[in-house]
């Protein structure tokens, strides 16, 4: 089994949206973290990098956390 780590991290980024969409409209809330589980996925990274020859890039430093030496 794989770890769901995506699914995490799309809850943590949804967050704000609880208190709006999530209010007003749950299912549509739910089925936004769905679509987003699909497209943050390595199966949608691999796409991207071999079958539409996408060239994956390096990152931006994030803004907050520890800085690199």
């Amino acid at each position: 089994m794989r770890p769901g780590i995506r699914f995490g991290l799309i809850d943590h980024a949804l967050l704000p949206l609880e208190d709006t969409l999530g209010a007003t409209d749950p299912d549509a809330l739910a089925q936004l973290k769905r679509d987003l589980a699909v497209v943050v996925s390595a199966e949608a990274l691999f796409t991207l990098t071999d079958l539409c020859g996408s060239a994956p890039t390096r990152p931006s430093p994030a803004p907050y956390g520890p800085r690199p030496s």
